[in-house]
């Protein structure tokens, strides 16, 4: 399996006493008081005695892992799929974070090893994992459906293109949206299909207008799915499109930076609710410490504030507050992770230094539990690949 790498240049190989408090000032319109802002929410929380705003460690995975994927399952546990082990080999096995002991177990396998692969909880509750690289190098077609209630795996219907590094987004109507990513020899994809879990099949789409891979995908509150940057097997894309309600990608605003290995974040606070958050990533000179903000209503990207630390192969999430939380990643073009994190404001626009992870990592996963908090787990520090896990407390 091969880790991407980033070269010099513009060139790369692409080989949560608070709950209720929150919950209450969330709904606050709903019972006649005026709504609170991400700011307002935040004083609010800073009365509050329990720590807040810190990462705590919890239970280790059960097998170090980095370039896995984590899906939030219906019962509030998260699956934890594929990767790469500690001796760089691309694994099947797949194990659960249990919220409410803070313990990891193992699940299922899965039927084929893979890594760059995506995974996507239906409307069903079980997950749909496709693609990705194989043990042996090469872009795999194979896809497959974890159950929870038996906690196997179950192969479905192929994709009609080999991929890895690609996006898969859930749309309103319960299909699954598959776009661009790369063949085994990491050359870029404008090939889409859409996965209808009724008969377990994949059908060819409308193509991208243009070939992309290590892209955002997010879904906006109209069901159109923005995509956003990624490369071409050779440089960073400034290119957007959008999937529309007719099956088709049209092209829409370019970002300010060109930028690949970024993170996009649906938001939903403020005057900016329903906007993308779009930031750092790798550009044509190096980590990137910018971020964007999309609008669909003007289908164009405006600036916002800089991250603190520019850094790419991080993760980026929505917290309850309509914060986001960014973690992790690299910020030198050295491969090292960084434990630095930070939180965008909506309602300022502005990036603020958080606590610090426990563990520096990139490679790694960010999933929004039930509960608010966030679940940090696995990836590289580039000396290891991790086992641990831990907990952001909003």
């Amino acid at each position: 399996m091969r880790l991407p790498t980033i070269l010099d240049g513009p060139k790369f190989i692409v080989g949560g006493a608070f709950a209720i408090l929150m919950a209450m000032a969330l709904t606050r319109s709903a019972i006649g008081g005026p709504a609170l802002s991400a700011t307002q929410i935040r004083v609010r929380r800073a009365a509050v005695t329990t720590p807040h705003d810190v990462f705590k460690v919890t239970g280790a995975m059960v097998v170090p892992r980095q370039s896995h994927t984590a899906t939030l399952l219906a019962n509030g546990k998260v699956l934890i799929a594929g990767g790469t082990d500690k001796f760089n080999h691309t694994i099947a096995n797949a194990e659960l974070y249990n919220p409410a002991t803070g313990h990891f177990s193992a699940t299922g396998s899965m039927h084929t090893a893979r890594v760059f692969h995506n995974a996507v909880l239906l409307q069903d509750g079980q997950v749909l994992v496709t693609g990705g690289e194989g043990t042996n190098d090469a872009a795999l077609t194979s896809a497959e459906l974890y159950n929870p209630v038996t906690g196997k795996f179950a192969v479905t219907g192929s994709l009609n293109f080999k991929r890895l590094a690609h996006s898969a987004t859930l749309l309103f109507n319960g299909t699954v949206l598959v776009a661009g990513g790369a063949d085994g020899s990491f050359r870029a994809l404008t090939s889409a299909e859409l996965y209808n879990p009724k008969t377990g099949r994949f059908t060819v789409a409308h193509s991208l207008n243009a070939a992309r891979l290590f892209h955002t995908a997010t879904t906006l509150d109209s069901g159109q799915v923005l995509l956003a940057g990624g490369n071409d097997s050779a440089t960073a894309l400034a290119s957007a499109e959008r999937f529309t309600s007719v099956d088709t990608f049209v092209r829409t605003g370019s970002m300010s930076n060109a930028r690949t290995f970024h993170s996009a974040t649906l938001l939903d606070s403020g005057a900016v609710a329903g906007q993308v958050l779009v930031a750092g990533g790798f550009g044509f000179f190096g980590p990137l410490a910018s971020a964007e903000i999309f609008n669909p209503l003007t289908a164009t990207f405006r600036r916002t504030g800089n991250l603190v630390i520019a850094r790419l192969v991080h993760t980026a999430t929505r917290l309850n507050d309509g914060e986001v939380l960014i973690a992790g990643g690299e910020t030198k073009q050295n491969g090292l992770a960084i434990a630095r994190a930070e939180l965008f404001n909506p309602d300022t626009g502005k990036f603020a230094l958080a606590a610090n992870l426990n563990f520096p990592r990139l490679f790694h996963t960010a999933t929004r539990l039930t509960t608010g908090m966030v679940l940090i787990a696995g990836g590289t520090n580039n000396v290891s690949v991790l086992t641990n896990a831990e907990l952001f407390l909003p």
